[in-house]
Order: C-alpha cells, then sequence, then structure tokens
C-alpha cells in the first residue's frame, strides 16, 4: 500500500483525489491510503513572505516521505521550491489548468471598477507589485488562509476584493465567485501556477515507472521553463516575481516579470524556445534573464535577497 502525505485543506485533499483518480486510471489494482498532514504554517496568521515563503507548506511534507513515513506527496507546484531535497524526485505533473488569477469582489464588477483607495487582499507579493503597476491607488493589504477563510474575511467586509488562484476556486467548484480572471498580461501568473505536481523517492523505482504514465509533457515542457527561469534569477518565493511559459503555434512562450511590491518599477522580458534541446533552451532562458537583470531587476532581486 502507498502512502500519500497531503495538507489537510478541502483544496489539497481534493488534488490529492484528482492524483488517485489519475492514477487508478492507468493503474487499476493501486492500492493506497491517504495521510492529511497538518503543517506549521496552516497553524499562524504570520505572513507567507515573513515566515520561510511558499515552501514552509511543503517541507513538512518532503520531510514525511524522505523519513518514509509516507511514498508521494502531493503539492500546488507553485508552493515548491526549484531546487529539491536530495534523494526527492518530481515523476509527473497534471495538465495544467486555469493559471489566471482571479478577483473577488461583493460590489464591484473587476479590477478597473474597484473604487479609488479600495482594500485588495492577497497573499502574494507578486501579485502586489503588479497589482499596484496597473492601479497604484488601491490598499493591497495580507491576507492568510485557507480558501474558505479568505472568502469568508471578503464577505464580512474585511476588503473590496480579494485575489487568489483561479485554478483553485476551479477544483473547489467556486468560479462561479469570481468576478473578474486577470488576463496574463495584466497579471503575471506564478511559476507553475494551476498545476498539481507528485514528489517521491527518486529510490522507488516502481513508483517512478507508473507515475510517468499519468505525466503530462506539456505541462512539464512549460513548468520546465517556468522552473529554470526561477533557478538562474535566484529566485524564491518571497520575490515579486512572475513568469509564464505557453506554447504558441510550436514554440514555447516564456514571460517574466519582476518588481517592487509597491509597483514603482516593474521590469519585463520575454523569449520564444523552439523544439531544439534543454540545453540550447537553457541558454536562450539565461540571455532573457540577463536582459531583465541589465534592465533594472539587478536592483531589484537585491532589494529581496
Amino acid at each position: 500500500m502507498y502512502r500519500i502525505v497531503t495538507r489537510q485543506s478541502k483544496l489539497a485533499l481534493r488534488q490529492t483525489q484528482m492524483v488517485v483518480d489519475a492514477i487508478t486510471r492507468v493503474w487499476p489494482d493501486f492500492s493506497y491510503q491517504i495521510l492529511p498532514m497538518k503543517t506549521m504554517m496552516d497553524d499562524t496568521e504570520i505572513p507567507i513572505s515573513l515566515n520561510g515563503g511558499k515552501v514552509s507548506f511543503v517541507k513538512e511534507l518532503e520531510e514525511a516521505v524522505l523519513s518514509g513515513f509516507a511514498d508521494l506527496a502531493v503539492h500546488s507546484l507553485k508552493d515548491m521550491a526549484c531546487k529539491l531535497q536530495d534523494g526527492l524526485v518530481i515523476p509527473a505533473f497534471l495538465p495544467r489548468i486555469e493559471p489566471r488569477d482571479a478577483l473577488l469582489t461583493e460590489e464591484f464588477s473587476g479590477l478597473s471598477s474597484l473604487p479609488q483607495g479600495a482594500i485588495v487582499g492577497t497573499s502574494s507579493l507578486r501579485r502586489a507589485s503588479q497589482l499596484l503597476s496597473i492601479r497604484p491607488d488601491l490598499q493591497v493589504v495580507p491576507c492568510r488562509g485557507n480558501v474558505d477563510t479568505r472568502i469568508q474575511k471578503l464577505k464580512r467586509g474585511d476588503f473590496s476584493a480579494l485575489v487568489l488562484a483561479g485554478a483553485g476556486l476551479e477544483r473547489l467548484n467556486l468560479s462561479h465567485l469570481v468576478g473578474e480572471y486577470l488576463s496574463t498580461d495584466q497579471i503575471l501568473p506564478a511559476c507553475g501556477q494551476g498545476v498539481i505536481a507528485l514528489e517521491c523517492r527518486r529510490s522507488d523505482a516502481i513508483l517512478l515507472e507508473k507515475l510517468a504514465l499519468i505525466h503530462d509533457h506539456s505541462t512539464g515542457r512549460s513548468c520546465y521553463a517556468e522552473r529554470k527561469v526561477v533557478e538562474i534569477l535566484g529566485g524564491h518565493c518571497q520575490l515579486p516575481l512572475g513568469v509564464f511559459a505557453k506554447e504558441i503555434e510550436g514554440k514555447l512562450l516564456v514571460r517574466v516579470c519582476l518588481g517592487h511590491v509597491d509597483g514603482t518599477q516593474m521590469v519585463y522580458e520575454s523569449c520564444y524556445l523552439d523544439k531544439n534541446s534543454m540545453e540550447r533552451d537553457n541558454v536562450v532562458l539565461e540571455a532573457m534573464c540577463q536582459r531583465l537583470l541589465e534592465s533594472g531587476g539587478a536592483e531589484i532581486l537585491h532589494a529581496y535577497t
């Protein structure tokens, strides 16, 4: 029996069930036990950026796999560090769904209709920087908690609007609450946003072989490029950094932005990757990141590292 560890939130459990469904379609006699875990980050209201970043959500799950307590961990890829702990590997990504951020509001139709000085809740420095670059008059404030908790804060009037990942709302059947999806031309997503990642021990050959059957290669290529950009920039989830890769007519368009959290300075770059080789892709991505640094990104990085 394979033991699957996950956070105990409603969204995490839903994502884990999606993984189980995908595995059992290709491995009908797959035997498993789901082990929900409450992490340290689930018990605090301290802003993510002050408490180790989003990787804190996955560290305890990874330790459970490394120790043998569990065999497989299910994560939202955007929460994962680009460098995995020794002995661990990501054997599969499920197909990416909605990558965009979603704006929820009780009274208004979307971002442009928010009144001057409106309070917007988000747990992301990336979202804050890009929102304020578009609407510098907004008050962007931290908002922690699971999806239900944050929605309740909106309903009781703590915020004029709330920005969450569209994928999580879709998986929880809450898309009807979305006032506006923020296009990737407005707000670049986080690295890996909308993607469920599976993580297991590198030594577990049988599990690796089976999980390869559910890996979505198109998602994998996009996510490799996004994670490589973050790695090149020395990024982490406490950076106001957005990166998104999307296949267009056989090529992969990769876009990246980096800005101060108050939205006062934003730098953007992009590149196209052909279906050549990983080595060639890395050269192109490194050149794009160098352009970003030379156009003001180095100064911004220095402020957050």
